[in-house]
């Protein structure tokens, strides 16, 4: 029984959809692209903050917009590079 509960939970990881990408218009930002070359690609953000600011730089979330009925795009900079892309909600 628990190596039936620990393979369903090894699955579940290796399946669990990870982004490391996402199109914006004819380009294609990923995880480590510099904020200015996803602003240029994908154009301004719908809205962002700022999550933490240090003394030698900050994180940064911005929410982009991929369309009408569509999930926004939530995108972490941590110094001015690409972290994270993940799913917000639907618009």
């Amino acid at each position: 029984m628990k190596y039936a509960l620990l393979l369903t939970g090894v699955v579940t990881l290796a399946l669990a959809p990870a982004t490391y990408a996402m199109r914006c218009g004819t380009g294609v930002v990923q995880v480590g692209d510099y904020e200015s070359e996803v602003n240029q690609k994908c154009g301004q953000p719908v809205q962002y903050d700022f999550v933490v600011i240090r003394p030698w730089g900050a994180v940064k979330k911005s929410i982009y917009s991929m369309g009408r009925g569509k999930f926004f795009k939530v995108l972490i900079f941590d110094d001015d590079r690409l972290v994270n892309i993940s799913n917000g909600s639907r618009e």
